[in-house]
């Protein structure tokens, strides 16, 4: 079966949202109107207002609408089922090996079909606890550090205790992890993985990041594909902090990981792909017939249209199917905390906020009349779907979440801050070094929760709840990973791609590199040529955009790009893609950038200095291939490749096609006879037909005979 995405969607769930019929609580009123805003928004005064100049929402209403939902026939749920019996039949197998089992459950856990079961999982768990209680568990000593790292993971994931103690087989008496591990790529791999699942204090956990991320980065060019592919991965942000649904798509197209995945398990795990998703489509479009319902978007046009994003984050938050109301909930929460935050941040005076907040603070409508217009708006719709949310609560739960819903919060708050900004003006130190700080930060706090996740804690929190706390992290290190992906989700920010091959083109000095991208919004892969910079290597993950590191092989704008940087295939004009410093061993240099202007000067590798504008383009590094010598033998024809690199056309009309004045063998039925076609001129009268050989009388006539005679008279 394969697996089918009409476009890329955030992975969510299902369900519709209930009536827009607008329910009261105990002690308010119930405005008797749809909560469709429809007041007129404009602004009486004249104050000045700012602009954060958002991009537009790239999901339109009828993009949304228009999705076609697949997957939603009972013969998909019945295979469905069949398959999960056969699977739940192989994790409940007792006489299977220990190796088996904890790749069997690690498997279905990145499938994403952990929802179906959880049950069996935990079972399967305690038999290797409970088997494991005083055993040593027979295994192959070359994957001895796979197998010890894999169950700690998969133990500490689902809240058993596992010290660190099961490592110490692993470290020397110096404290250090002993040489062999370094040879053990699979096992440092799973080391790795596992690393990420510390708590605080635990120095082992601590030097396995250190030593396993050290080793691998060394390693991961010189090991076979498959297992380089995993290693990037891995490397690029750890499995314990990715979300779900993405984990799931990511892995069932690895092509290293088909290989070794059960049949069965990776029918069931595309079939249940989508599945949910064909769920998550269906509760998408009810979400974004209520967001154009209360038309907040068109009316607050000031404020970031992100429904979809909304709806994404609810999703990394609530993965499983089953939550869909919980999903519905937070992707309304999240759309009005985004929409109220730009009026705040972005919009509003502080008198104006001042008012907003008593009115969100008394909860009532008589706080209205103090409101701008753009404001009521807001806060009508607000207390609409709150009261709506409560009275859902009240009737299914009997519990009224108003006074958690209301509760007094930091509103009064101007122009907002990163976390990185004021650690730089607290201690005037670097951005690199201030993010290298943030980072320290969220590791610590990821050990923290790792410990909150154990069972044994006592602490007050249903599962479910604890596990969506953990989600919510997860989601976070998703969507900014590359960017804001929040305020601007087109990825222009940064794109990432991987290198697949370094290749040979004929009669070019220097090699390409064929780098496959995700496409931004559709489920497929875009694949690029790049002209190599010197060091770029298969598995690399190269980056694209303004916010890249300056790293070989990454492209940036030369606006971004520090003065006296090495640069390669430079734009000449905005997207052209590169016609400067394109030669093998060939580099230019940023000299300058005149940001009045818009333009940057850079020096090209003949020596000349030439002025572009500052938005062009252009690759870190050197171009590969300098002083090349050993070049790949190259086929016949190199004529023909030699005037395809420099964008001339070589010939395909074939010679006996042509006419006879413009090729030896044209003319005629376009058939080459194999002889001379010209007729002599004294043959028989019966042959004299065709091209008829010219007299040979020696008689000069025209040009040639007056010519003849001039010489004569001279």
């Amino acid at each position: 079966m394969a697996l089918r995405l009409s476009s890329w969607l955030p992975l969510t769930k299902q369900n519709i949202i209930p009536a827009y019929s607008l329910q009261k609580s105990n002690n308010n009123a119930r405005i008797n109107q749809h909560v469709k805003c429809a007041v007129s928004t404009q602004i009486s005064d004249n104050q000045s207002r700012r602009s954060a100049n958002y991009q537009p929402s790239i999901w339109s209403y009828d993009f949304l609408q228009s999705l076609q939902i697949r997957y939603a026939d009972d013969k998909y749920k019945n295979r469905a089922e069949k398959l999960e019996k056969e699977v739940r039949c192989m994790i409940n197998n007792e006489d299977a090996e220990m190796l088996t089992i904890l790749e069997l459950i690690d498997d279905i856990q990145r499938l994403g079909l952990g929802h179906r079961f959880e049950k069996d999982i935990k079972r399967a768990l305690d038999r290797i606890v409970s088997w494991d209680n005083g055993h040593e568990f027979d295994v192959n000593a070359e994957e001895k550090l796979h197998v010890t790292a894999l169950k700690f993971r998969l133990l500490r994931q689902h809240g058993y205790q596992i010290s660190q103690d099961v490592f110490e087989a692993f470290i020397d008496d110096e404290g250090k992890f002993k040489k062999y591990v370094e040879s053990d790529v699979k096992g440092m791999l799973s080391l790795y993985e596992a690393s990420f699942l510390a708590f605080e204090g635990e120095n082992i956990m601590d030097e396995a990041v250190t030593f396993c991320r050290t080793h691998l980065n060394e390693v991961k060019s010189m090991v076979n594909p498959a297992l380089s592919e995993l290693v990037n991965h891995a490397l690029e942000l750890p499995l314990h902090r990715r979300t779900v649904r993405l984990e799931a798509r990511w892995y069932m197209e690895a092509p290293s990981e088909r290989k070794h995945v059960n049949g069965l398990l990776l029918e069931l795990a595309k079939l249940d792909f989508n599945m949910v998703q064909s769920q998550l489509q269906s509760e998408l479009k009810d979400m974004s017939r209520w967001w154009t319902e209360i038309d907040l978007a068109r009316k607050l046009n000031f404020a970031r249209d992100r429904l979809m994003e909304c709806f994404f984050w609810a999703l990394g938050m609530v993965p499983n199917p089953q939550f869909n109301k919980c999903r519905q909930e937070l992707t309304k929460v999240a759309a009005f905390i985004t929409a109220i935050d730009d009026i705040y941040d972005v919009y509003a005076t502080l008198d104006e906020l001042e008012c907003f907040t008593n009115a969100v603070q008394r909860w009532d409508l008589k706080a209205v009349d103090d409101l701008p217009d753009y404001m009521k708006l807001c806060f009508m719709a607000l207390y609409n779907t709150i009261n709506e949310m409560a009275y859902g609560s009240l009737k299914n739960y009997g519990e009224n979440a108003i006074p958690y819903l209301t509760k007094e919060a930091e509103l009064e708050r101007g122009e907002t801050a990163s976390s990185i900004l004021c650690y730089m003006r607290e201690t005037g130190v670097s951005e690199e070094v201030a993010r290298e700080h943030i980072r320290t930060l969220i590791d610590e706090t990821w050990k923290k929760m790792n410990k909150d996740v154990v069972v044994d804690d006592g602490h007050p929190f249903a599962e479910p709840f604890v596990e969506t706390a953990i989600n919510l992290a997860r989601i976070a290190h998703c969507t900014y990973q590359y960017g804001d992906g929040h305020g601007a989700p087109d990825g222009r920010a940064k794109q990432r791609g991987v290198v697949t091959d370094i290749i040979h083109d004929p009669g070019r000095g220097a090699p390409l590199a064929r780098v496959t991208f995700h496409h931004p919004f559709r489920y497929k892969h875009q694949k690029e040529l790049f002209v190599a910079a010197e060091g770029m290597y298969t598995g690399q993950f190269v980056y694209c955009g303004k916010k890249a590191n300056l790293m070989v092989g990454n492209v940036l704008p030369l606006q971004t790009i520090p003065e006296g940087s090495v640069i390669c295939n430079v734009e000449h004009h905005v997207g052209d893609r590169s016609v400067n410093a394109r030669c093998s061993g060939n580099y230019a240099v940023v000299i300058s950038h005149n940001p009045d202007n818009g333009t940057s000067r850079i020096k090209l590798p003949s020596g000349a200095k030439k002025i572009v504008p500052s938005g062009c383009r252009a690759m870190i590094g050197q171009v590969a291939g300098g002083g090349r010598t050993e070049k790949p033998m190259l086929k016949a024809g190199n004529a023909y490749h030699k005037y395809r690199v420099k964008r001339n056309c070589w010939p395909k009309v074939r010679g006996v096609a042509m006419n006879p004045v413009e090729h030896p063998h044209g003319g005629g039925n376009h058939q080459h006879i194999g002889h001379a076609s010209t007729v002599r001129r004294d043959a028989p009268p019966g042959q004299k037909v065709g091209l008829i050989a010219a007299r040979r009388t020696g008689r000069l006539r025209g040009q040639a005979a007056a010519t003849a005679s001039k010489a004569d008279k001279a």
